[in-house]
């Protein structure tokens, strides 16, 4: 299996909530072909992920499920929370936050968000990348979202 391959993306750079960014990726993956996992930090923002992806754009749709629907694991984006259990099989994990743990289960791009605020979330991304980078892995850094 190839080097999973982390982003991190830029949120004072991008200009949007992490929520919006995540939706606007999650689009853009899935309209090219890709299966993509989202990994909230708790329910009430897997929920919100869920509406924002309703109305992301009124003239298309992203087909999305959340991880406790019947049928999750065929969704081509999956709306998690709580671990990163990867039920549908997606190659790109698109993280909302920062977990203590490695992330595993096959994924071959992760994306996570610095965010735009100083604090201990910043601090903990930060920290990640170091750790990432220390460690030989693939890193990019993305300053905006097409």
């Amino acid at each position: 299996m190839d080097a999973v391959r982390h982003e991190f993306v830029n949120l004072a750079k991008v200009g949007l909530a992490p929520e919006k960014a995540c939706a606007r990726l999650a689009a853009s993956l899935q309209a090219g072909g890709e299966r993509v996992l989202i990994l909230c930090a708790d329910e009430t923002q897997a929920r919100e992920m869920d509406r924002l992806l309703w109305e992301f754009d009124p003239v298309s749709f992203v087909p999305h499920g959340l991880m406790t629907e019947e049928g999750a694991e065929q969704e081509p984006v999956l709306i998690c929370f709580g671990e990163a259990s990867n039920r549908n099989q997606a190659e790109i994990l698109i993280s909302l936050y920062i977990p203590e743990l490695p992330f595993t289960g096959g994924f071959k791009h992760v994306i996570q968000f610095v965010p735009a605020e100083d604090g201990p979330e910043l601090k903990k991304a930060r920290d990640r990348y170091r750790e990432l980078k220390n460690s030989g892995m693939q890193l990019m850094h993305t300053t905006h979202l097409n």
